[in-house]
């Protein structure tokens, strides 16, 4: 072959291999396909691919979510390029040990993140993943979100992930907690303790010199009853290193452990002192002493605490204010407190922002500080008699939340009430109740203006009807476009007061599935509203409410003893069933996780956690009516 055809072919190999092309049915890729720290990525999204949302789209950004093993996770906002059909973007891989990358495109407010499965790249070093990549992933799998990025998974799909971390790194402490705590979950008992037991000799041994570690491993001697052992490694660590993460940790079980109010402050003022504390515990411990300061009255301390900080922030204000303003203490100095915040709200610019939101998810949480604070200084004024002034702050934290916050609404509608301005006092009641954004307060205050302004009552309940129809509707259709619909699964388990019950011989109702544990706080806090919910459809035939408990630490007669006088003696009466590892095949993370399944058996609505009774109520029965009425 002659010499100048063999350049040329080489050439054209060459350029080949420098160009990324996509599949046609590829929507995006990642080049190098295994990342290194520090190293040249480029990302790129193909609109023409089949399944791909942002089709014509005038400019399209890429979203890079990066975990790090140590730092918090950063987010990089990247506008992408124009090249023939596919878009591009460039970024080097920034910070030390990262361990996984998840990215998303946007246009605008669109969003293309695979239907809800972000796409995730390891991150590589010396040929294979880093230690903690696999061990990260599944993590996220099992979490399904990671900062407002959603990643699809199954608990398979995470063991999956996990087994090969260990594989790659079998004496990851972090990665053998996980596993060891899988195993608990899935056969509980002595034999499973034993197993953990010699594993961790083996791993403590291999991490015995890593403080953060050891940590890790610490809570698993006492679980696999070696509380002596773990004092001993505890006292060492803090005798060589007093300022370390174990030394934290134990003052802060200390402080918590404390009765004494003043001691407590104390305590916790000695922590703060401690220069080697994360900025997560810091900002932990700031909110927390300023909430115990507000407890007794020490309001001058507080006020001089927040007074003297590098960076004080209108939730810490807000969390002071709040508390005495609430239940009618110290008004002037709490309002002064409160206009202090509100102050720092307006002037919190984007310096401030977590690495890891994108700019918009920062404006929405600086709105959502703003109406929260001038929510809290108007209470403040109109406890003081300064009802005008009150109106006002409210009007704003009203205009800022967008009518979100149904406790804002009863309050400015109350407020126009009091002022004497029914005209306005209807008109946002009637805008909230169409929007399904009202409360009880705020009826009674829609009510009492409607009485000024025409004399009587006549018409109101009317009125009052066809505004909550159209709230419900509206209501209905934002819970369409939530909606999950697939198929829940399947199980037969004994119930607390005898026989069983299987989850298939309930179609044709609407079902909410909790899942729940005797020491897990949130879950007793949500019981209270769960009762109430089951009221309200106690005598619904379609509607069955069954509470599933699961992850015990007791097992057998001990662990149904335990459930029974918990349920008997809180005089709840909805219906209890004994989980058996049914928690994993929901894909449960944490608990409480409330399921709702239609009359299908499909799995429509999943919430987790407890964010506050009242919004359980409306959430759990908006959902529950909208699968009713199919």
């Amino acid at each position: 072959m002659p010499r100048k055809l063999i350049f040329l072919l080489w050439l054209a190999l060459l350029l080949a291999a420098c160009q990324t092309t996509l599949a046609p049915d590829q929507i995006a890729g990642i080049k190098p396909a295994k990342p290194k720290a520090g190293e040249t990525v480029t990302v790129y999204y193909q609109p023409a691919a089949k399944g791909a949302k942002l089709q014509n789209a005038g400019a399209i950004t890429a979203h890079i979510l990066i975990g790090y093993e140590k730092e918090q996770p950063r987010l990089l906002e990247l506008a992408m390029q124009k090249a023939d059909k596919l878009w591009k973007a460039e970024f080097t891989l920034p910070g030390e040990k990262p361990l996984l990358l998840l990215y998303r495109f946007a246009a605008g407010e669109k969003i293309d993140d695979r239907g809800g499965n972000s796409w995730h790249s390891l991150v590589y070093a010396d040929g294979k993943p880093v230690k903690g990549s696999h061990l990260t992933l599944a993590t996220l799998l099992r979490q399904q979100e990671y900062v407002h990025f959603k990643i699809a998974g199954t608990p398979e799909q995470s063991r999956k992930e996990l087994d090969k971390e260990l594989e790659a790194y079998p004496n990851n402490a972090q990665a053998n907690s996980l596993l060891w705590r899988l195993q608990l979950r899935e056969k509980p008992g002595d034999s499973t303790k034993s197993a953990i037991r010699a594993a961790l000799e083996t791993v403590y041994e291999a991490n015995k010199h890593d403080e953060d570690a050891v940590a890790t491993l610490l809570n698993w001697f006492a679980q696999t009853d070696q509380a002596a052992r773990a004092e001993s490694i505890r006292n060492e660590w803090m005798t060589k290193n007093p300022k370390g993460k174990l030394a934290v940790y134990q003052a802060m079980i200390k402080m918590g452990q404390q009765g004494d109010p003043g001691q407590r402050i104390a305590e916790i003022e000695q922590l703060l002192a401690n220069d080697a504390l994360s900025e997560e515990d810091r900002e932990s411990l700031q909110g927390l002493l300023i909430e115990e300061y507000a407890r007794i009255d020490r309001i001058d301390q507080a006020a001089a605490f927040l007074a003297k900080m590098d960076k004080p922030n209108a939730h810490l204000y807000n969390a002071l204010a709040w508390p005495l303003i609430e239940n009618g203490r110290h008004l002037p100095q709490a309002v002064e407190l409160a206009k202090t915040g509100v102050e720092l709200a307006r002037r919190t610019g984007s310096d401030n922002k977590p690495s890891y939101l994108s700019q918009a998810d920062w404006e929405n949480v600086q709105k959502n500080a703003l109406a929260s604070i001038l929510d809290t200084y108007g209470l403040g004024l109109f406890k003081t008699g300064k009802t005008a002034e009150a109106e006002a702050a409210y009007a704003e934290a009203y205009a800022v939340n967008q009518g979100d916050s149904p406790d804002i609404n009863a309050r400015l509608v109350e407020s126009y009430v009091k002022n004497g301005k029914y005209d306005q006092a209807i008109e946002v009641a009637e805008a909230c109740l169409s929007a399904a954004k009202a409360d009880i307060n705020l009826i009674q205050h829609f009510k009492t203006a409607w009485i000024k302004k025409n004399g009587s009552a006549a018409g109101f309940e009317a009125q009052l009807k066809k505004l909550q129809d159209l709230g419900k509707k509206q209501a209905f259709t934002k819970l369409a476009e939530t909606r999950i619909n697939k198929p829940a699964p399947d199980f037969t388990l004994p119930a607390l007061n005898g026989g069983m019950v299987t989850l298939s011989e309930q179609k044709g109702k609407v079902v909410v599935v909790d899942f729940w544990a005797t020491w897990c706080g949130p879950c007793k806090m949500s019981f209270p509203f769960l009762q109430q919910v089951y009221e309200r459809y106690q005598k619904n035939p379609n509607v069955l409410i069954l509470a599933l408990n699961t992850w015990e630490r007791e097992q057998g007669p001990q662990r149904e003893q335990l459930v029974r006088r918990f349920i008997n003696e809180n005089n709840y009466t909805f219906q209890v069933l004994f989980d058996a590892n049914y928690v994993e095949k929901f894909g449960v993370t944490g608990i409480p996780t409330k399921f709702i399944i239609d009359k299908h058996g499909q799995i429509a609505f999943q919430s987790i956690g407890f964010n506050g009774g009242e919004e359980m109520i409306q959430e759990m029965t908006a959902e529950i009516d909208l699968l009713l009425a199919e």
